[in-house]
């Protein structure tokens, strides 16, 4: 055994991966290792920093020695940041300045991440979810996502029947007044787009969509494209018809500019959108 690694037993589990491991440290061909000798190497701490020991002893191991030396230190500690890091350099898989040219299976990759993580986490996102709420006091979690599992006063509880039909009949025919929906239709104007906030009522209105097929503009994309459609058999996605309208210095520079449209031809090549008719009003 390595003398540096015998005189920190105690931070590893003394088993056959431990053993293995320091065979790959002590090769005879790891010693003679130069950073300028034309091959690839990562440098790697014999004692992981992560075990809370500043040992600055380094050797320099090939991409798939790190990547197995690293899964076997999961596997002969009891250190979280160990298995975080061997999943981290499951995502680093042939990646930026680094030249790793290993391959894994994704029975691997999943032991990998369940170490890093946990089986209660499903995923990555459920951990940024879970690091978030635990920067949050009490209240703030209670008002951001509420009483949730036993600590909601429903929890293992239903209604009865005779509160679910009182709740029925207080909702039966219940009706907003036209002041409270004039209200809400005020405050959503515009907030999605479409049919019903073309032109001017849209608070995102950019112009007046004016096209080769009528001389009249249309108030929005969606009323281009059903007109189109009706009177020209054209069938033209409003997405289409806003992307010309918003882009009329676009130059059609090829045949590939045209190939793929419905109304446009080979003779258009060289042209811009706007020349052929298509661009916004204000």
């Amino acid at each position: 055994m390595l003398p540096i690694i015998q005189n920190n037993l105690e931070k590893f589990i003394q088993n056959k991966y431990l053993v293995k491991y320091n065979s790959i440290i002590t090769k005879p061909s790891v010693s003679i290792r130069q950073k300028n000798d034309n091959c690839y190497y990562e440098k790697h701490h014999i004692i992981p920093r992560s075990l809370n020991l500043e040992i600055p002893d380094v050797v320099l191991l090939t991409a798939r020695e790190h990547f197995v030396c690293h899964w076997l230190l999961t596997k002969c500690t009891n250190s979280s940041k160990l298995k975080f890091a061997f999943f981290a350099m499951c995502n680093q898989n042939k990646n930026g300045r680094q030249k790793r040219d290993y391959n894994f299976t994704s029975k691997t990759y999943e032991t990998a991440k369940i170490n890093a993580f946990g089986s209660e986490f499903k995923n990555a996102a459920s951990v940024r979810a879970n690091h978030y709420a635990s920067t949050l006091s009490k209240e703030e979690r209670s008002k951001k996502f509420g009483n949730h599992g036993n600590k909601n006063p429903m929890f293992g509880k239903t209604h009865s029947k005779e509160a679910r039909d009182k709740i029925i009949k207080a909702n039966t025919g219940r009706n907003h007044t036209q002041e409270f929906k004039n209200e809400c239709s005020s405050r959503m104007k515009g907030s999605f787009g479409g049919k019903d906030q073309s032109g001017k009522s849209n608070n995102k209105f950019k112009g007046f969509y004016k096209t080769p097929y009528r001389e009249e503009p249309f108030e929005s994309s969606y009323q281009a494209s059903e007109f189109i459609l009706e009177n020209f058999l054209i069938k033209l996605t409003p997405q289409t018809i806003w992307c010309r309208c918003t882009n009329p210095n676009r130059l059609l520079k090829n045949k590939l500019s045209v190939v793929q449209t419905k109304d446009w031809t080979i003779d258009d090549i060289g042209k811009t959108v706007g020349e052929l008719g298509w661009f916004l009003i204000l």
